[in-house]
């Protein structure tokens, strides 16, 4: 089992990969669509 640290420093690495930030920032785009839509 993996220390709470060393989770948090695969996150961070996981955060830093550029495809996982394009991804949210789609996400992001997607959610901004829908609540202008209301």
């Amino acid at each position: 089992m993996k220390t709470n640290s060393q989770e948090y420093r695969d996150l961070m690495k996981k955060w830093s990969d550029e495809s996982f930030i394009e991804e949210v920032e789609r996400d992001y785009e997607e959610y901004k669509e829908r609540q202008d839509s209301r």
